[in-house]
């Protein structure tokens, strides 16, 4: 093998390398939070959690809307833009896709997170987003509620309760 095709597979192996670590938000967030323990002059030595952080960044600048919350209001305020409209964006949220699925546990869908963080089905998800001031109140109460208060993990986590006190043999019942 000459030179120059050893350079190209190394060349290669590095860029392919590069794109498999770069996840935009992630490095983004990264870079937020490496620029915030910078400016409070915050080294590793310190050992500060980074909860302890976060209320020293609230001590500073305020309150500020969680990541998960902001990444929910705007979900759900362009889910209601797209149902209220005829569009191929439309089409292509609430359609199937003809074929045949694959084997094993399905995929979360993008409706699927809508549906759980409203409570409601995909029917009256669609009506109630054709009523526009309904839908920003049903928006924002959504986007504050905490994803650990739904009923589905309230039931997923007394499930791993029951399971766990059976494993270890206790005969108490946590009632929650």
């Amino acid at each position: 093998m000459n030179k120059k095709k050893m350079n190209k597979n190394k060349n290669n192996k590095k860029s392919k390398k590069k794109e498999k670590d770069s996840d935009p938000l992630t490095s983004k967030m990264a870079i937020a939070s490496y620029l915030i323990v910078q400016t409070l002059s915050i080294i590793r030595m310190d050992h500060v959690t980074n909860e302890s952080v976060r209320e020293l960044v609230v001590a500073y600048v305020g309150p500020q809307e969680p990541l998960l919350a902001t990444v929910k209001r705007r979900k759900l305020a362009w889910f209601g833009h797209v149902t209220r409209h005829d569009s191929l964006s439309k089409t292509i949220l609430q359609g199937t896709v003809e074929g045949k699925r694959r084997r094993g546990r399905q995929k979360k869908a993008w409706c699927d997170n809508i549906k759980e963080w409203t409570g409601m089905a995909m029917y009256e998800l669609v009506s109630s987003a054709s009523d526009r001031d309904a839908w920003r109140q049903k928006t924002a109460s959504s986007a504050l509620r905490s994803p650990a208060t739904t009923p589905q993990v309230e039931g997923l986590r007394r499930r791993r309760r029951r399971r766990r006190n059976e494993i270890m043999g206790n005969s108490q019942k946590f009632d929650v």
